[in-house]
């Protein structure tokens, strides 16, 4: 069984990450929820717990690639 050692990364680099990510794909997120949703503001509420979540994790260095899969 291999021990994985978890790193944490600085709350100042965490927060730039996660500003970077809002700012480059959060239109992107956006134009993909919004089609399967009755109104913006659903869209905008479901949005916003992705936010909330990812900047939730712990070690965002465990994400490889945020953008795979993003295409817009």
């Amino acid at each position: 069984m291999e021990v994985v050692e978890k790193i944490t990364m600085p709350q100042k680099e965490k927060e730039s990450i996660i500003s970077q990510t809002v700012s480059n794909y959060g239109g992107k997120l956006m134009s993909y929820i919004r089609p399967k949703v009755k109104n913006t503001e659903d869209a905008e509420d479901i949005l916003q717990e992705v936010w909330y979540q990812f900047s939730s994790l712990t070690n965002l260095s465990e994400i490889v690639n945020v953008g795979a899969g993003c295409t817009g």
